[in-house]
């Protein structure tokens, strides 16, 4: 993950990198290892790295990052919901 993150600052090789980090993020797991997961990704903080950004493609790539934690974090919450 660490090798992933240091490609979020090449240009040439960020997009990518964020898609690989959605297709991650998007990976079937269980709860608490998805938690664990994007805990350690830790979304907020590439998020405020990458403020004021004018590579489209990266900034759609993000997007679809936030888009896909968010997906999971509701499936989760769903699925615990469930067994409650």
């Amino acid at each position: 993950m660490t090798l992933i993150y240091r490609f979020l600052s090449r240009p040439g090789l960020r997009t990518a990198a964020a898609d690989a980090l959605v297709n991650i993020v998007s990976k079937k797991m269980g709860a608490v290892d998805k938690l664990s997961l994007i805990a350690f990704l830790n979304l907020a903080d590439i998020l405020s790295s990458f403020r004021s950004e004018t590579d489209v493609d990266f900034s759609e790539n993000v997007a679809r990052l936030v888009n896909a934690q968010g997906l999971e974090l509701t499936r989760i919450m769903t699925e615990v919901m469930h067994v409650c």
